[in-house]
C-alpha cells in the first residue's frame, strides 16, 4: 500500500506526462520558436531602454521590469518546456515540473503586478502631466518594482506550509492586480478621450494663431514687433504643449494594448493555476493539453509585448 501511494504521488507531480507524439513534437517546436523570439525581442527592449535612460527614466524602469520578466520567460521557461516535449523522462520529472511551476508563478505574478504599476504610471502621466514628478518618485517606483518580484518569488513556498493561506495569496497575486488593471483601464480610456478633445482645441488655437501671424499687416513706419513676438511665443508654447500631450496620449494607448494582450494570453494560465491548486486538473488528458496551451499563450504574450513597445511608443522607435 505504501509503495502504491508513493507511485501515485510521483505520477501526480507532472502536469504534461500524458501528452504523446506528434503533439509533443509540435509543441516542442512552437515553444522553441516563441522562446527565441521572446528572448531576442525583450533583449532589444532592454538595450533600447538602457540607451534612453535619461528620458523618462522612471517610466522606462518599469518597462524594464516587464521586459525582464518576458526575457526570463523566453530564456528559462521556453527552453525548459521545449526540452520536456522532446524528452519523455524529463516530461515525467517531478523536479523539472516543480522548477517550471515555480517560474510560472514568479513570472506571471511579476508580469501582472508590473503591468498594474505601468497602468498607474500611464494614468498619472496622462491626467497629471504637469505634476508627474510629484506623484511618481524614484523611491516609490523602486519599492513597487521590488514588491512585483519579491511577493511572487515567496508565494510558492507558502504551499508547503499551509494550502489555505497559499490559496488566498494566489488569489491576491493574480486577481487583485487584474482588478487594478480593469480600474485603470477604464480611467485611462476616459482620460484619453478627454485629452483628445482638449488637444483638438489646442491644435485649433495654434492654427488660428498661425493665421493671425500670416495675416498681420505691419506698416513700414509703425511696426508692432512686440505684438508679433508675443503671438509667436504663444504659438511655440502651444505647439510644445501639443507635442507633450500627444506623447502622453500615445503612451496611455500603448498600455491599453498591453492590458488587452495580457488578459488574452495570461488568463488561461491564471485559470489553470487556480484549477490546479484545487486539485481538479491532475491526470486528466484534456487539462494537460490545456496546460500546454496556457504555457504557449504565456510565451506568445512575452513575444508580442516588445512589438507593442516599438509600434506604440515613439521613443522606442527613435531608440532603434
Amino acid at each position: 500500500m505504501h509503495k502504491s501511494m508513493m507511485i501515485a504521488v510521483k505520477k501526480d507531480c507532472s502536469r504534461m506526462e500524458l501528452l504523446k507524439p506528434p503533439l509533443t513534437t509540435i509543441l516542442g517546436i512552437l515553444f522553441f520558436v516563441t522562446s527565441v523570439t521572446a528572448t531576442l525581442g525583450n533583449s532589444l527592449v532592454l538595450i533600447v531602454v538602457r540607451k534612453m535612460k535619461k528620458k523618462r527614466p522612471l517610466s522606462n524602469l518599469i518597462i524594464s521590469s516587464l521586459a525582464l520578466s518576458d526575457f526570463l520567460v523566453g530564456i528559462i521557461l521556453g527552453p525548459l518546456t521545449s526540452w520536456q516535449q522532446i524528452d519523455f523522462p524529463i516530461l515525467s520529472s517531478c523536479i523539472i515540473d516543480h522548477v517550471r511551476a515555480y517560474f510560472v508563478v514568479l513570472l506571471v505574478g511579476s508580469s501582472v503586478m508590473t503591468l498594474a504599476v505601468i497602468s498607474y504610471d500611464r494614468y498619472i502621466l496622462l491626467s497629471k502631466l504637469t505634476n508627474y514628478n510629484k506623484y511618481i518618485t524614484e523611491k516609490k517606483i523602486l519599492l513597487l518594482i521590488s514588491l512585483c518580484w519579491i511577493l511572487p518569488a515567496f508565494i510558492p513556498f507558502i504551499r508547503q506550509i499551509n494550502a489555505n493561506i497559499y490559496l488566498v495569496n494566489i488569489f491576491l497575486l493574480f486577481v487583485a492586480p487584474l482588478a487594478v488593471l480593469g480600474i485603470y483601464y477604464y480611467f485611462i480610456i476616459k482620460a484619453v478621450h478627454e485629452k483628445e478633445k482638449i488637444l483638438w482645441y489646442q491644435i485649433k488655437n495654434v492654427v488660428e494663431i498661425s493665421v493671425t501671424i500670416s495675416s498681420q499687416t505691419i506698416s513700414e513706419n509703425t511696426t508692432d514687433f512686440a505684438s508679433k513676438d508675443d503671438i509667436s511665443i504663444k504659438q511655440k508654447t502651444n505647439s510644445s504643449i501639443i507635442r507633450k500631450e500627444r506623447t502622453s496620449i500615445a503612451l496611455a494607448k500603448s498600455v491599453t494594448v498591453l492590458i488587452i494582450c495580457y488578459v488574452c494570453c495570461i488568463t488561461p494560465m491564471n485559470i489553470w493555476i487556480t484549477l490546479d491548486m484545487l486539485q481538479s486538473t491532475r491526470k486528466v488528458y484534456d487539462f494537460e493539453i490545456a496546460y500546454a496551451i496556457a504555457m504557449l499563450c504565456m510565451q506568445i504574450n512575452s513575444t508580442i509585448n516588445p512589438m507593442i513597445y516599438f509600434s506604440k511608443n515613439p521613443d522606442f522607435k527613435r531608440g532603434l
